[in-house]
């Protein structure tokens, strides 16, 4: 997969400003919560981390990720806090 375009980026980027991170590192602690996934299960799921972390704070800016999300085919992962 060739991750998210830049012309994405600079939406997400322009939408969410400090609320949106790309950086590698940040990316792979989202990848994985505190539950253990089994050895066997691994290679099934491939790689978990993602392009880019989006932290929307209101029912608005959900909804305006989802429909970008829908319209560019990009798979979402929801993650509470």
């Amino acid at each position: 997969m060739p991750g998210l375009a830049p012309e994405v980026k600079a939406l997400l980027q322009e939408r969410f400003g400090p609320r949106v991170n790309f950086e590698e590192r940040e990316r792979r602690i989202y990848a994985n919560d505190m539950g253990v996934m089994p050895s066997m299960v691994k290679p099934l799921v491939g790689n978990p981390v993602p392009d880019g972390i989006v932290q929307p704070v209101s029912e608005e800016e959900l909804v305006w990720l989802v429909g970008l999300a829908h319209e560019r085919g990009i798979p979402l992962t929801p993650r509470g806090k």
